[in-house]
């Protein structure tokens, strides 16, 4: 099958997940005998040319500017799997292949809330929010959502005003996948009545052979949370609750460092790791015995919680977070309601308790939904369905 990936793909001077999500799909595809076609809209190049921020939002706010749609042309896809066009390509161009491809079939996936929020990620001032969605996007306006700029703003509003999403990208596109089931309520009102839901996580592939270890004698006694260092991912809230009695190795980098530094001198139990390669990071996770996904906002199984998975680490959810598959997915760690040090500690201890069968769960949490197999298998199965249709 002709399967073509458009991505606007994020810079490189900070880790991407969605970039490396995009790269890993484009290879899994073509192993298994796909005919792929890559297109990216690379942040980093495009930012070196004139009026690139006017440009931008242009794109944004109008769905006009730079397109894919000659390249799809020649190519002559049987799929269009869209991933990111913000802020590199615009949208119109989706309901112009829909009328000269009538053949194509375009599946847009959603990695996370920008149709819906200015941030992305329905977080605002820590706390979770849907203004945008219940009430108006002036609201977006008003509190300078995006990178805390009125002017940056502006754009995404524009956007809303015109329906811009909801007419080349809602309303379009034969088939919205999502990362998890719980994320349907937020984007089904969104779109055609008739759109065609599939969720389909993400996944990380297997780069080595694991020493994986099921006992928790064998593990290096520390607990392990992996990500920026930014508000919105909550490292900096675990820490201050983080339990004196247990220990926490903390890998990432990011604005919120300086602070996290200065409570940390109180806390010896917890130490600041930095940053490691994707390969380091696979061979280090299984010394641990578990780990924390502790992000503010509704972040929908981010790739560091599929990499905590493949390493057979039990996972400790807080707030808003959940996995995928929550009806299908049994012991495979904790879901924290109440974000306390207390609680923080009787979640570590429960795990513990039964921790083989925790444990064991999780890797096969890993391999029965976020391995490269289990990924193409249900891929490869939406897109015949995709096809009769």
């Amino acid at each position: 099958m002709k399967i073509a990936l458009v991505h606007s793909a994020y810079s490189r001077t900070l880790p991407s997940g969605e970039n490396f999500v995009v790269e890993s799909q484009a290879a899994a595809l073509r192993s298994h005998g796909h005919e792929v076609l890559l297109l990216k809209a690379e942040t980093d190049e495009l930012s070196l040319k004139p009026f690139y921020k006017l440009r931008s939002m242009l794109r944004v706010s109008f769905g006009i500017g730079k397109s894919p749609y000659y390249n799809l042309l020649r190519f002559s896809p049987d799929i269009v799997l869209i991933h990111n066009l913000f802020p590199n390509y615009g949208s119109s161009w989706i309901r112009r292949l829909k009328k000269t491809q009538k053949n194509a079939k375009v599946l847009i996936i959603i990695h996370n809330f920008r149709h819906l929020c200015a941030s992305g990620n329905l977080l605002r001032n820590g706390n979770h929010c849907e203004k945008c969605i219940v009430g108006s996007p002036i609201n977006s306006l008003i509190h300078r959502c995006y990178r805390n700029s009125f002017l940056y703003t502006v754009p995404w509003y524009i956007s809303q005003l015109f329906h811009v999403s909801k007419r080349n990208i809602f309303d379009t596109v034969d088939g919205v996948i999502l990362l998890s089931k719980a994320t349907v309520p937020y984007f089904s009102r969104q779109f055609a009545q008739n759109t065609n839901f599939f969720t389909l996580p993400n996944f990380v592939p297997m780069n080595s052979q694991l020493d994986l270890e099921f006992s928790p004698t064998l593990k290096n006694g520390k607990w392990v949370v992996v990500g920026r260092l930014s508000a919105e991912k909550g490292i900096l809230k675990l820490v201050k609750n983080w339990p004196s009695e247990l220990q926490l190795d903390i890998f990432g980098d990011g604005p919120e460092l300086p602070n996290i530094q200065e409570i940390i001198k109180e806390k010896p139990n917890i130490t600041l790791k930095g940053l490691v390669s994707g390969g380091d990071l696979e061979q280090l996770l299984p010394k641990y015995l578990g780990a924390i996904h502790c992000s503010l906002w509704v972040e929908i199984a981010p790739l560091t919680v599929l990499e905590f998975h493949r390493a057979g680490l039990p996972v400790i959810y807080t707030g808003n977070n959940f996995t995928p598959f929550e009806d299908e997915i049994r012991i495979e760690g904790f879901h924290l309601e109440k974000y306390e040090s207390r609680y923080l500690f009787q979640a570590c201890e429960s795990i513990l308790q039964n921790y083989r069968e925790a444990s064991i769960n999780s890797h096969r949490t890993y391999l029965n939904f976020y391995s490269e197999d289990a990924w193409t298998l249900r891929f490869e199965s939406l897109l015949r369905k995709i096809r009769l249709r």
